[in-house]
């Protein structure tokens, strides 16, 4: 009779075994009975390893919710939100990770154990930007495994209600009615009296990926004319939902902010855009122009910046992120009149939406279909 040894000991090696099959048979027909049952055995058992480690709360919990039937270990992130920042990973817990085959965690965590995973076939990121993790590569071989960052319909909206909201809150002065509701003051003049509409404005935003199409689409939608611009030409047709104009290269970078009257830049960090928006470039901005920026703070320095404030052209600047996160509490920016500051929360990563873009992903992982929003990281984005 065929022993258990010989029974499950293929000649391809197995995952650990979880359910043992003890079956008796004639020799001769042993190998054939051992083929089928290995067969079955990997049908039952090559689910991959996911591990969800994360300071979002909730999102291990949703995850496993939505996907009752997958091998799924939450590690927790014992952090607070606020401490999302510069918190280090200890050894303890990345000696939990390391049998993961997936991963779902923040990117600002996962490159400081980037290369100490061993199993690792595929993670998703639950932010958008990659910046850490691109400066973690830049000198180092690509990952042997896949990569992917956060984006959903959801995000994208997410960002575009907060540029919308921007532009009407600046458009009518709604900052200063708020001063004034403190001084008790009944204000009715100047841009509160006397303001424009979106559909008198033009907007540029630089960069027409998910985010910026989105952005585009929503003012369209308030008769705003659009335009996008792109670091290389796209086709026109493909993005005419989102902008009525498109521009690219540097020469296009020109004409874009001179013909707008705000500049939203959606623009990820990498080489090309470090200090893109200079005080040289910005100089051919239209005078009174509103700059906001979104996307990543690399893209302007803080000096050109407050140069161009207070020589012009520009009227004001919305900023979301910065060149250096948290804000020193020494930056100029913080007193400045015509700045106005949010501490990165344009577009939060939702539990929800990291769950369902990480879900949808699993899906053509595990059938080996192409992933979305996968990183080209020696590009970063």
């Amino acid at each position: 009779p065929c022993t258990l040894t010989n029974l499950f000991q293929p000649k391809t090696p197995l995952l650990p075994l979880t359910t043992c099959f003890i079956v008796w048979l004639t020799q001769p027909t042993c190998d054939t009975y051992r083929y089928h049952l290995v067969i079955r055995y990997h049908k039952m058992n090559c689910k991959p390893r996911v591990v969800v480690f994360s300071i979002i709360p909730r999102l291990g919990e949703i995850v496993k919710k939505l996907l009752p039937h997958e091998n799924i270990k939450v590690v927790q992130f014992q952090a607070e939100m606020s401490a999302k920042y510069g918190r280090a990973v200890s050894e303890e817990e990345v000696s939990q990770l390391q049998d993961a085959e997936v991963l779902l965690a923040d990117n600002n965590a996962f490159q400081q154990f980037a290369d100490k995973l061993p199993s690792l076939r595929w993670f998703q990121g639950t932010w958008a930007g990659l910046e850490g993790l691109a400066d973690y590569f830049r000198d180092k071989a690509n990952p042997s495994y896949l990569m992917s960052r956060m984006s959903s319909n959801t995000f994208s909206q997410l960002m575009s209600e907060y540029v919308v909201g921007q532009i009407i809150a600046h458009e009518r002065a709604w900052r200063l009615t708020d001063k004034k509701q403190a001084e008790v003051s009944w204000w009715h003049s100047d841009r509160v009296a006397s303001y424009r509409s979106l559909q008198d404005l033009s907007v540029v935003v630089l960069g027409t990926g998910e985010i910026g199409q989105e952005i585009g689409r929503a003012l369209r939608a308030f008769k705003c004319h659009t335009s996008g611009f792109s670091r290389t030409a796209h086709d026109p047709a493909q993005l005419q939902h989102a902008f009525d104009k498109l521009y690219n290269g540097s020469e296009g970078l020109i004409a874009a902010v001179s013909n707008s009257d705000y500049i939203v830049s959606c623009l990820p960090c990498t080489p090309d855009t470090t200090g893109l928006l200079s005080a040289s470039l910005l100089q051919h901005a239209r005078q009174g122009s509103v700059l906001i920026n979104i996307g990543r703070g690399n893209v302007v320095t803080e000096e050109d910046l407050i140069k161009c404030l207070e020589e012009g052209p520009l009227a004001a600047a919305v900023l979301d992120v910065f060149q250096e996160e948290p804000l020193p509490a020494t930056s100029k920016l913080w007193t400045h009149p015509k700045v106005v500051i949010t501490p990165h929360c344009a577009g939060v990563s939702r539990a929800q939406d990291v769950a369902a873009t990480f879900v949808e992903n699993y899906k053509r992982f595990t059938t080996g279909q192409p992933l979305n929003f996968q990183v080209d990281i020696s590009k970063g984005y």
